[in-house]
Parts: C-alpha cells; sequence; structure tokens
C-alpha cells in the first residue's frame, strides 16, 4: 500500500523525472512517452511501481545504472568519514546508532533534500528503540546464532559492514544481501566485497532477487527462532509492509532515518529521527493505517 496516496506517487514521479533529467535530459517526446508507459504499471504496491518505473528509467535512457558515479562517491566520501569516527565506534551498541544515523544517505526525494554538510555530528545522534514492549537492542541481538543483514545505500553501508563484523567477532554467523540489478544509489555486490577486502573482514554476500528489496527473499527464506533479520533502509521497510504484514513471519529488525512525512507519520515519530523498530511494531502499526492516517 502507499503511506500516503498523494505524496507517495508525487515522491515517485519527482525521483524518476530527475533520473531521466540527469541522464537524457526532459526532452517533451521522452516525458511523454515515460508518462504513458508508467500511467499502464499497477499502482497498489508501492514496492511494484517504484521498481518498474526506475526499469522504464532505464530502458528509456538506456542507462543500466544512473547512479553508478554518485554510488563511488558516496562510498569515498563515507570511508573518509568512517576513518575519522571509528575510534568513537566503542561498542555494539555505538555500532548500531551510527548505523541507523548513517540512513540519513538518500537520493532527493519529495519531502527530501540529503543534507551531507553535518554528518560527523548526526552520526552520533540516540536513536529511538520501536517495540510493543520494553527491549534492549543489544541483548535482543545476541539471542541469535545468525543475522541476515540486508544492506541499503552505498557509502552508508562502510557503517553497515562494521556492524556486522562487530556480530560476527561475537560468534554470529552473518550473512549480507543486496540486490541483484542495480538501484536507486543501493550499494552493489562489487563496492560490498571492496569493503570488505579493505577491512578484512570475512562475511559472506549473497545477491538477491533482481532489482527487488532483498528483505522478502530474507523472511522468506530466513524464518526460523535463531535467525534475526536486519532490513535497512526505507524502501525495505516498505517492501515488507506491502507484502508482509498480514502473513507476518520472521525475527527482523528495521534500521531506518524516517526521513519523508508518510514515514515519519506511519512510524509514529518526529521526521528525521533514526529508529530501530521491530516486526512486531511494524505488524501492529499497519493495522491501524492507512492512507496516511491512523484508522480505530
Amino acid at each position: 500500500m502507499f503511506l500516503d496516496s498523494l505524496n507517495c506517487l508525487l515522491c515517485l514521479l519527482e525521483s524518476r523525472l530527475r533520473e531521466l533529467y540527469k541522464v537524457r535530459g526532459l526532452y517533451p517526446d521522452l516525458v511523454r512517452k515515460f508518462l504513458r508507459e508508467l500511467s499502464e504499471l499497477d499502482l497498489e504496491k508501492r514496492t511494484n511501481v517504484f521498481i518498474h518505473s526506475f526499469d522504464l528509467v532505464v530502458k528509456l535512457s538506456g542507462v543500466d545504472d544512473p547512479h553508478r558515479e554518485e554510488k563511488l562517491k558516496l562510498y569515498d566520501r563515507f570511508l573518509k568519514v568512517y576513518n575519522i569516527v571509528r575510534e568513537q565506534v566503542q561498542n555494539l551498541e555505538d555500532a548500531f546508532k551510527f548505523a541507523v544515523n548513517a540512513n540519513l544517505l538518500d537520493v532527493e526525494m519529495h519531502d527530501y533534500r540529503p543534507d551531507l554538510t553535518n554528518v560527523h555530528t548526526v552520526l552520533t545522534r540516540d536513536v529511538k528503540v520501536l517495540s510493543n514492549e520494553s527491549l534492549d537492542i543489544c541483548s535482543f541481538v545476541k539471542r541469535f546464532r545468525r543475522v541476515c543483514y540486508v544492506l541499503d545505500n552505498s557509502g552508508e553501508h562502510v557503517f553497515d559492514i562494521a556492524l556486522a563484523d562487530m556480530l560476527h567477532r561475537r560468534n554470529i554467523n552473518v550473512l549480507l544481501l543486496v540486490r541483484e540489478e542495480p538501484y536507486e544509489i543501493d550499494v552493489t555486490r562489487e563496492i560490498v566485497e571492496d569493503t570488505l577486502e579493505r577491512f578484512n573482514i570475512d562475511i559472506d554476500v549473497v545477491e538477491i532477487c533482481g532489482r527487488c528489496p532483498p528483505v522478502l527473499y530474507a523472511v522468506k527464506e530466513f524464518d526460523s527462532s535463531d535467525t534475526l533479520i536486519i532490513s535497512k533502509g526505507i524502501a525495505n521497510l516498505e517492501a515488507y509492509i506491502d507484502w508482509c504484514v498480514h502473513d507476518p513471519r520472521g525475527n527482523v529488525l528495521f534500521l531506518l532515518v524516517a526521513k519523508c512525512g508518510p514515514i515519519a507519520r506511519f512510524l509514529g515519530v518526529e521526521k528525521g529521527s533514526g529508529v530501530v523498530a521491530t516486526s512486531d511494531y511494524i505488524n501492529s502499526r499497519a493495522r491501524v493505517y492507512s492512507h496516511g492516517r491512523e484508522v480505530r
């Protein structure tokens, strides 16, 4: 479902037209063709229309990865940031905080403009834990023998790998999941493997489902009591809401910054908040939420 029908559609249009403009320019014939083919997509599920509209950008532009250079620049920048702040990541709680707040990084969208001018300060902000019951995240994570870590954007993934390595060194079996095909600024296997090699970390990486959000594969394949799924970012959260809340399965922790109004309202937090949310909390919110507002 769209969390907010108007604002999510505006976000879709602005994001995809911005991509076309960057790689081809907004020629009238190109825009007409894009809008005509977009109108034929199934708008029932947010995940489908965002993925297939990106497919349209790739097809019409002839560019397989419109954000490739952007991903590499973000990777380089966040490597430098990590090398500056890495001494502040002393324990598991710190690693979670930095990984969550690094999700401030994203493409420009209708209700969000990334500001990386003060990233060092933002990374150290406290995060909100959203759960239906009192929960200590570090104690909770230590219950599991395996963690399936679903990555999101390039650049922020450096802090995800730092968290994954800390879990791995606590004798938790960690698996990193990425999209198989390029999507927006989502990190690629190539970049992840380069990061692991730089840090001398031995963790497996698996590519999943073309452009589909890897959380959908993780929830289906790793639904067991000894496995925790850590899911990064808004797209993975919305895919879970689209496909999984009516048949909840798996132990999932969602790590993200509530960058836009619709996500912040759904989660019940202020816009810009860093959040760790349990799947139980997300399932309960989805049951009382419809078209941008709570319904009781």
